[in-house]
């Protein structure tokens, strides 16, 4: 039998006050041209500006935002303003059911910060290609790390071949449903091929491996497709140069030919999913 009656009236009057604190300050979320998510308690509209106060700091300073960089505002009650479509169509409350649609479509997969990625145009020359994105705050730039690996048997022999990288990428237009980037992309890795020697004479001919060590750079200009919340098509194209050592491998002899730049092209068409 609990007798401390004392604090269980203590208890109640806390859960009753939070309640009507919490009925006092509704949340309210304005969501901004860059993608940016505000949880806010909105004090004034108007004409062309919103008046707040963050949500995490209702006692803080008031903040104003432009309405021509605001893309939407929800309020607490379900309803919500859209401001991408002219004054004359504009609504104030619609069903809840397109308010969680515009959400879901314009909003939501831009949230998502980590994208990892299969590259199915390596499949055309027998690499496979997995990479990590992550965006950052703003939506507006992303860290990715793709990691390659290619086997290749042939007649007269077999080629490997292993990589990693780091792109950086820019969306101008930050995250949305449909986006463009640009940015480096820098490439480190290892290629060798293993081949018979064909002018050997006996029965049994010599493996030859030819490797050699490049470093490769280009510049990027790629383009995603939000499918869904999780999935996206994206496709790119890269431009730049790469340098290579080419080294010779034959029955202990190592032979290097030096280094010496050529075009390097990229191409990716990818399939991504974001968590």
């Amino acid at each position: 039998m609990f007798t401390k009656k004392i604090n269980s009236m203590k208890f109640i009057y806390s859960i009753t006050l939070l309640f009507i604190t919490s009925l006092g300050f509704a949340q309210d979320v304005i969501y901004t041209k860059d993608k940016t998510k505000i949880e806010a308690k909105i004090i004034a509209v108007g004409i062309n500006e919103i008046k707040y106060q963050k949500l995490n700091n209702l006692t803080g300073p008031e903040y104003i935002v432009q309405k021509s960089e605001i893309t939407l505002i929800t309020y607490a009650n379900g309803s919500f303003e859209n401001f991408e479509i002219p004054a004359n169509n504009q609504v104030n409350y619609n069903p809840e059911y397109n308010r969680n649609d515009f959400l879901r479509n314009g909003f939501d997969s831009a949230f998502n910060k980590n994208i990892l990625s299969y590259h199915l145009a390596d499949l055309l020359n027998y690499n496979f290609t997995l990479s990590y994105e992550r965006l950052l705050n703003s939506g507006k730039v992303g860290l990715k790390f793709p990691v390659r690996i290619g086997v290749r048997e042939r007649y007269n022999g077999s080629d490997l071949s292993y990589s990693g990288g780091i792109d950086l990428n820019f969306y101008p237009t930050g995250q949305g449903r449909f986006k463009y980037y640009v940015g480096p992309a820098f490439e480190i890795g290892n290629a060798r091929n293993f081949n018979y020697d064909f002018n050997y004479i006996g029965v049994n001919p010599p493996r030859v491996i030819n490797g050699y060590l490049f470093l490769a750079g280009c510049v990027n200009n790629g383009a995603v497709f939000q499918v869904t919340e999780q999935f996206s098509l994206g496709t790119a194209l890269g431009i730049g140069l790469r340098t290579r050592d080419n080294s010779y491998f034959n029955q202990g002899r190592i032979e290097s030919y030096g280094n010496y730049p050529e075009l390097n092209a990229r191409f990716e068409f990818n399939l991504g999913i974001r968590f």
